[in-house]
Parts: structure tokens; C-alpha cells; sequence
């Protein structure tokens, strides 16, 4: 009973995340406001050839995120 439980709320929980990031990414293909703001208060990655252009750091390859202003700088810099 307890086991049968838990599977139900972790895949109630799983499909909860997923509606609510299914309405954001709907909000944002529908509202500009809301688009412009996330702009400029998220994260980008830079990709080459569809792969992620990594770091090194302590032995381990990592996604560098960078902000709106960042990547400006980096746009205006490289081209």
C-alpha cells in the first residue's frame, strides 16, 4: 500500500512539473511581455554545430550559462 503510494505521488508530481512548464513555455510563445522579461532575467548556452560548447573545470565538462549581457558582449566581441 505505502510503496503503490508513493509511485502515484512521485507521478503526480512528475506530471505537475511538466504542466507547469508546458504553461510557461505556452505564456511565453503568446505574450511578449512575458518573453522580453525572460530574456532578460535568463540563461543562455551556447551551442556550435548542435553540441554544447563545454569547459573544463576540476576534471569536468560543464555548460557555461551566461546572461543577456553577457552574450551581447560575446556577440558584439567574436562576431
Amino acid at each position: 500500500g505505502i510503496a503503490c503510494r508513493r509511485k502515484f505521488f512521485w507521478c503526480y508530481r512528475l506530471l505537475s512539473t511538466y504542466v507547469t512548464k508546458t504553461r510557461y513555455l505556452f505564456e511565453l510563445k503568446e505574450d511578449d511581455d512575458a518573453c522580453k522579461k525572460a530574456q532578460q532575467t535568463g540563461a543562455f548556452y551556447l551551442f556550435h554545430g548542435l553540441a554544447p560548447l563545454l569547459q573544463t573545470s576540476a576534471h569536468q565538462y560543464l555548460a557555461p550559462r551566461h546572461s543577456l549581457l553577457e552574450l551581447e558582449r560575446l556577440l558584439g566581441k567574436f562576431g
